[in-house]
């Protein structure tokens, strides 16, 4: 055992421990996403994507109508769209989105090790659990399964531009950070937190200059070009500060109270237990490299998203965060030899066992989300054979379970249902209406004859199976107006 433990904890061991983890984590992240994608499970989620793939491949202008009808860059100024765009042109779209996003988050154990081996000097077992904790870790995981997101590029390159700026080496250092800053606008505060946190440990040069670059990117792509693209994108999840970008910037200055208020929230708490639970809330004894990650983490709190769109492409930032400052502290709990730092077994065997019980609970592929009962079903191919027919010329307006196969054509709008469906809405600028015969069946009788004779007069008629089209059969329900 000693003379394998000597090996490991050299050159082989540098070279096999992350290579290992990281193929077993692509292996799992992109199987589950395949699955998820291919089956039931999936509402959309891919679908703005998909369409801004199939707009930009065929030289249409890209705007994303199922996300809100605006310009691809306008939400996020997400520069990266492009050369992702260039490879999907020529390879399947979902498969392509799926494996660059699983292989960019698997990617992530290996800066996640550099930092605990080399900035930390961590032996080889504080090393490992460190970057198994980083494969159960749930954000992971979130962002995986929420369709794709540039921000996921993101989270492997604020670990390598950590680890480079850690390390001095320059010129790596600013490619990791146009990654980044090319993934999301809003992530140069990110970038600006890690330069505070490389001034506050001694890279004070580089940390100005990456202060200054992440900042100012932010408040130019914030305030200046993501408005020109569509003003409105920028200000919608902050409505309650403000209905311009340049009031809303105000608004969180001059509102602390709703700040505050955003900030003690039920579901903030959760998250931050969540965020920092599987690794023992260990970052809060390295404050100097996790203080850095507030305001950016903060902007996304306050903001109107979804819980789970915080614990997926909102926790980019504070995941990279987290697993800079835990590499730190157990360091700083360990007890340091001639080269290496020696950590408390017990530690590791409870670091370990807090990241696999909040996998268990809170990731979106826990085993109790039965992951490997994921995929198609007969309902969901006989739905894809006759909603991939639909030629994309058509526009269409359709339940979030359809959308994913209906996401290749300019027009496609969200059908927004609740308890009183709105004939005239789910209508307007489209010449087709597809709706979920699971959600349509749940509606009580009247509701759904009120909508069926609102989208008849209107010029609508249902597709029948004897007319040779769609029925509920298929797991849908269509509406196609009359010339």
């Amino acid at each position: 055992m000693l003379r394998v433990q000597g090996r490991l904890e050299g050159p082989l061991g540098d070279r096999l421990v992350p290579s290992v983890v990281a193929s077993v984590l692509f292996v799992v992240l992109v199987s589950t996403a395949l699955a998820k994608a291919a089956g039931p499970q999936t509402q959309g989620a891919l679908a703005p994507a998909l369409q801004a793939m199939w707009l930009l491949g065929s030289g249409a202008d890209p705007v994303v109508t199922v996300s809100g009808g605006s310009h691809v860059l306008a939400e996020h100024l997400a520069l990266l769209i492009y050369p992702v765009a260039l490879m999907a042109r020529w390879l399947p779209t979902v498969g392509t989105l799926i494996v660059l996003q699983s292989a960019a988050l698997a990617v992530g154990v290996v800066p996640v090790w550099l930092l605990a081996r080399r900035a930390a000097s961590l032996r080889i077992g504080a090393s490992s659990v460190l970057v198994v904790v980083y494969a159960l870790y749930p954000a992971v995981h979130g962002i995986n399964l929420a369709g794709f997101h540039t921000e996921a590029f993101a989270l492997p390159g604020l670990l390598w531009a950590a680890y480079f700026g850690l390390m001095g080496r320059r010129g790596w250092f600013w490619v990791a950070v146009v990654v980044v800053l090319a993934a999301r606008s809003d992530l140069g505060l990110a970038v600006a937190g890690l330069g505070i946190a490389l001034w506050l440990v001694g890279r004070v040069n580089l940390g100005r200059q990456a202060l200054v670059a992440g900042l100012g990117w932010s408040v130019v792509a914030g305030l200046v070009v993501q408005p020109l693209l569509d003003s409105s994108m920028a200000s919608d999840a902050y409505a309650r500060f403000g209905d311009t970008p340049w009031s809303v910037a105000v608004g969180l200055m001059t509102q602390p109270g709703d700040v505050l208020a955003a900030v003690g929230q039920e579901s903030t708490m959760a998250l931050f237990v969540v965020v920092f639970g599987p690794v023992l809330f260990l970052p809060l004894l390295a404050p100097r490299l996790l203080v850095g990650v507030v305001p950016v983490q903060l902007l996304y709190v306050v903001a109107d998203i979804a819980d789970d769109g915080l614990l997926a492409q909102g926790a980019v930032p504070v995941t990279a965060f987290v697993f800079l400052s835990t590499a730190f502290a157990l360091s700083r709990l360990g007890r340091r030899g001639v080269t290496r730092v020696s950590v408390d077994t017990r530690l590791l065997v409870a670091l370990l066992l807090a990241a696999v019980v909040f996998f268990v609970t809170d990731s979106p592929s826990s085993p109790y989300r039965q992951p490997w009962a994921w995929g198609p079903t007969a309902g969901v191919e006989a739905r894809r054979t006759v909603l991939t027919a639909i030629p994309d010329t058509v526009s269409v307006r359709a339940s979030p379970s359809a959308l994913d196969m209906l996401a290749e054509r300019p027009g496609l709008f969200p059908l927004q249902l609740g308890e009183r469906p709105d004939a005239v809405a789910a209508a307007r600028d489209v010449d087709l209406v597809v709706v979920d015969a699971i959600e349509f069946a749940a509606w009580d009788p009247v509701r759904r004859r009120v909508f069926a004779d609102g989208l008849a007069a209107l010029g609508f008629e249902q597709s029948t199976s004897s007319s040779g089209r769609v029925s509920s059969l298929t797991g849908v329900l269509v509406w196609s107006r009359q010339p």
